[in-house]
């Protein structure tokens, strides 16, 4: 097979044979997120029983003053950086805090989906004019190594919606250890994790009535 000059489909073909290599085979979940997968996955967060996207949005709208604080770095300098950002529904909370106590901050969103992040920047830009922006399309860690030097600026990164579910146990440990290496010493990371609970509840959120988690996947 003849290598493809174009990187995105090379590492695409990279990971579909390491996949399949595997045993037991599998593919990387982030290939759910192209386009139309980005727009589904947008419908299943406004399902009912798509819990998370709601606890998360209550935890931002009851918490943003103590994760500011958490954040701030002293002189409220930082650089929000988004692995998967989707439409930003959540993140906009926190950003509106953020602006409305005078943080000097950037937002870089990191999404595989043009489409995403099109949609997310046209919006953001409407809602927060004076937002310093600049959406990343592409790899995770590729685009965190070319973030590395922020000038001193403190890099906090978000990784939201218990995606980290998506992973084993093995891939989890190196999704982090990955991400650690991009970070620098004084740079934070805001993840979200769903805690056990009753899995008829978890089914729900993944087997909708719907079938809009049927045709996302």
């Amino acid at each position: 097979m003849q290598a493809s000059t174009r990187p995105e489909l090379s590492q695409f073909v990279a990971d579909v044979l390491d996949g399949l290599s595997a045993s037991p085979k599998f593919l990387s979940s982030k290939y759910f997120y192209d386009d139309e997968g980005s727009r589904l996955f947008q419908e299943i967060m406004k399902l009912p029983e798509y819990y998370l996207t709601g606890c998360e949005l209550e935890i931002f709208e009851t918490q943003a003053a103590d994760i500011h604080h958490a954040l701030a770095n002293g002189d409220g300098r930082f650089d929000l950086i988004e692995l998967g950002a989707g439409d930003g529904t959540k993140t906009a909370v926190l950003i509106d805090h953020f602006l409305k106590n005078q943080a000097d901050i950037t937002y870089s969103p990191i999404d595989i989906s043009d489409e995403a992040l099109d949609a997310l920047t046209s919006r953001f830009k409407a809602e927060f004019p004076t937002l310093k922006m600049k959406a990343l399309n592409g790899d995770y860690f590729k685009i965190l190594d070319s973030l590395r030097d922020t000038g001193g600026r403190r890099k906090v990164l978000l990784f939201l919606g218990s995606n980290i579910g998506n992973f084993s146990r093995e891939s989890s440990v190196h999704f982090f250890r990955s991400l650690r290496a991009g970070m620098n010493d004084d740079d934070l990371l805001l993840v979200g994790f769903d805690l056990q609970k009753d899995p008829h509840v978890i089914a729900a959120a993944y087997d909708d009535p719907q079938g809009v988690t049927a045709n996302f996947n």
